[in-house]
């Protein structure tokens, strides 16, 4: 079994992010960059199937600038044994689509037949989620989506869960070869080891232009595209809920209420300290309001 992983680099989600409101994009001097965390779910997948089946060979391939080459190192430190960059200046402001069109001329060139190509659900910096079915499309393949369990049944044929919703799962069964975007929750990839790290750092990347694609300009970026960014905006920001106490109850009490944040005082734990004698009187009380045992409960009841 051959396997193709489709990744691309993302900006860093997990620091701010400012927009550049002279332009329809984010501010990109200085921003780092990773491995889009769904891709890397992918490629840990890849790695996971390599391990149980026995692949022949993991190829990982993505569209994206030279500075594209760390994530690919960074797959080719999971496990990867072939990195391939498609990077041409003409690729820039491609969309979703074109992304797709260009993967797929990609992988129809390979030399070695494909059986899986394995890809993120979706980016996080566009969270757009066409690629996959882009170049399922174009390479007259089977697609499935948000895959959260793969089986591999032999090497023609393929048994996958599905995220549906409300937690509901289809088993689908899907003759090869096929593409899969794999969802949150699939696995959870591994941490690096130093030692594939540097080794990944000695690896060859082959890098693929239009010209070896066999791709015109008129083909790829702002100009094929099928879509457009017309404006950037934060997120609004989220109003805090205000608390109300309730109105039947007096005025100290709401007061109070209000000046701690509508935050109730934690009852007490009915703890008992004291003397031997107190602790005793103490008990035997709690016993008779609990009615735990017949022979305590007051005469008064």
């Amino acid at each position: 079994m051959r396997i193709v992983v489709c990744v691309k680099q993302v900006p860093d989600t997990d620091l701010p992010i400012k927009i550049d409101y002279g332009a329809t994009d984010i501010e990109r001097e200085g921003l780092p960059y990773v491995l889009n965390p769904y891709d890397r779910l992918a490629m840990e997948e890849a790695s996971l199937i390599r391990e149980r089946n026995g692949v022949e060979q993991v190829t990982v391939v993505s569209m994206g600038p030279p500075s594209a080459t760390e994530v690919l190192r960074t797959c080719l430190a999971m496990g990867a044994h072939r990195a391939i960059l498609l990077c041409d200046p003409a690729l820039t402001n491609s969309d979703s689509y074109v992304s797709g069109v260009v993967l797929a001329k990609a992988i129809a060139s390979l030399e070695s037949q494909y059986d899986l190509i394995l890809c993120g659900a979706r980016s996080v910096d566009t969270n757009a989620g066409l690629a996959g079915a882009t170049i399922a499309e174009i390479l007259g393949i089977s697609l499935v989506s948000e895959v959260v369990k793969i089986d591999v049944i032999n090497h023609d044929e393929v048994r996958v869960h599905k995220k549906l919703e409300r937690g509901n799962r289809a088993v689908i069964e899907t003759s090869l070869p096929a593409l899969l975007t794999v969802e949150a929750g699939i696995n959870k990839p591994r941490y690096l080891k130093l030692r594939a790290i540097l080794s990944a750092r000695k690896e060859v990347i082959e890098q693929y232009d239009l010209k070896a694609l066999n791709l015109s300009p008129e083909e790829v970026g702002l100009r094929a595209s099928k879509t457009r960014v017309l404006n950037l905006s934060q997120p609004k920001p989220r109003a805090k809920r205000l608390f109300t106490p309730d109105s039947s109850l007096s005025g100290p009490e709401r007061m109070r209420l209000v000046m701690s944040g509508g935050i109730a005082e934690k009852k007490t734990g009915g703890l008992l300290e004291g003397d031997t004698k107190r602790l005793a009187v103490g008990l035997v009380q709690f016993l008779r309001e609990k009615r735990l045992v017949p022979g305590l409960v007051s005469s008064e009841h």
